[in-house]
This record gives structure tokens, sequence and C-alpha cells, in this order.
């Protein structure tokens, strides 16, 4: 449960300091999240690789990552107004179905990568596969969040588990559909989707820890910036590798960054 303090920063007599303070810091914290895996996929699964570039994707990521809990906190906002009570069981149903699902769907594409070498045979499997496995995950996790309905805590860690979860097994699913079936789009809409879940988690902290993230927000978003804009600047060679893994987060810095730095 909320604090009384907490609720009266959720709602509309929450100063304005407070709100965009908390928005910028959820954006920081989906835009952390959300490049994770990316770094990973960049850095050939080695964590000291990874955090080599880390810095600069999360730089990268920042205005989308800002914009997309930005709607995110506003969308639950409104779901809590429609549905009162059950935004969190609701919630907990969407996330978790999701991160099970692509950790289903990441498991089978090994599979089918091992067994079948034909791209047509293969992408049909996958996608009547990944109908049927979405059908019977939902079913699955709806009758489990009905029977932890009464029980928030577990709901909120099972909600942050699997969404976390998700993150990394969409980095190697889209690794698996583009090798596998020659889709260069898969990894951009694999770092979309892992933007959305992140956004959505992090609007969770919006709404929860206000005054927290209200301090650490700005300093934080500015401190990325500054040094991914400095790192991209020092190694131009950053972008060309970009360009194959991170694709969106090379096409930001085309755009934005590059041009301005001349």
């Amino acid at each position: 449960m909320s604090s009384p303090d907490a609720s009266r920063d959720q709602g509309p007599t929450a100063s304005w300091a407070i709100r965009f303070g908390s928005t910028v810091g959820a954006g920081v914290l989906a835009a952390l999240l959300a490049s994770l895996p990316v770094a990973l996929r960049l850095g050939g699964g080695r964590v000291g690789s990874a955090l080599g570039v880390w810095h600069v994707l999360v730089a990268l990521a920042l205005l989308p990552a800002l914009v997309s809990t930005y709607i995110a906190t506003r969308s639950r906002v409104g779901a809590r107004i429609v549905v009162s009570g059950r935004v969190v069981e609701l919630a907990t149903v969407a996330f978790a179905s999701f991160g099970a699902l692509s950790v289903v769907l990441a498991i089978f594409g090994a599979l089918l990568r091992a067994k079948t070498h034909h791209r047509g045979l293969g992408g049909t499997t996958f996608a009547l596969v990944a109908l049927v496995a979405a059908v019977g995950v939902v079913s699955v996790v709806t009758r489990a969040v009905t029977g932890l309905a009464s029980r928030r805590t577990a709901l909120r860690v099972l909600l942050i588990a699997t969404s976390l979860l998700a993150l990394f097994s969409l980095t190697a699913l889209a690794r698996q559909l583009t090798a596998d079936f020659g889709h260069p789009w898969t990894r951009p809409l694999m770092d979309v989707l892992a933007l959305v879940l992140a956004a959505g988690l992090a609007s969770g902290s919006a709404l929860g820890g206000q005054r927290v993230l209200a301090i650490v927000g700005v300093p934080a978003a500015v401190v990325l910036l500054a040094i991914g804009y400095a790192s991209l600047r020092a190694e131009p060679g950053l972008l060309g590798l970009m360009a194959d893994g991170a694709p969106l987060h090379a096409w930001i810095a085309r755009h934005l960054i590059s041009p301005a730095g001349g």
C-alpha cells in the first residue's frame, strides 16, 4: 500500500517540480534497463565490453525513454481511475505474460535453429508456435495472478522478475530471428519492445517514489547525457559498431549527436 504522502505526490496536488523530476528519473531508469540488453549484444555477451558502451546507449535512449515513461505513467494513472484497485493485477498479467512468452520463444527459437535449416518452414513454424504459446501463457499467467490477487507484494515481485527476464530474452530472440530468418528489422523491433517494457516498469517507480526520483532524476540525466556525448565524440568507431548491432541508437546518434559534433 502507498503511504498518504506518496498518494499526495501522485495526485494533481503534487508540485510541478516533483512531477517533472520524478518523470525524468523514471526515464533514466527506463533507459538504463532498456539499454542493458543492447549493450550485452554489442559486447558479445561479455560484461566488461558491455559496460564500455552502456553509458553511450543510455544517453542515446534517454529522450525516447522519457517520452515512453511519461506516456506509461499517465496511462497507469488513467487505469487506476478506470479499474480502481485492479490495475496491479492487470499490469502483472500483461507484463508477466510478455516476459514468460519471450522466454518460451527464445528457447524454442534456439531449438528451431538447431533442427531446421529451411527459412520458410522455420518462419512458419515459429509463427504458429508463437500464436499457440501466447494463448497458453496468457491463460496460465491469468490463473496464477488470480490466485495471488490478495497478495500485492507477491504480484509486484512476479511483475518485476518476469519483466527483467524478458529484457534479456528479447535480445536472444532478436539474435536468433536475425540469424535464422534474415530479418534485419528484428533487432530494432526487439529494442523498441524492450524500451516499452522498461518504461512500463519505470512508470511504477514514478508513481510510487516520486520524491526520491525528483531529487536524483535531473542530475542523473544531465550527467549521463554529458558522459555519453563526450564518449561518442572521443570514439567515433562506436557509431559504426552501433550501425549493425543497435540500429535505433545509431540513427539517433547520426541525427542528434553527430551533426552537433561537426
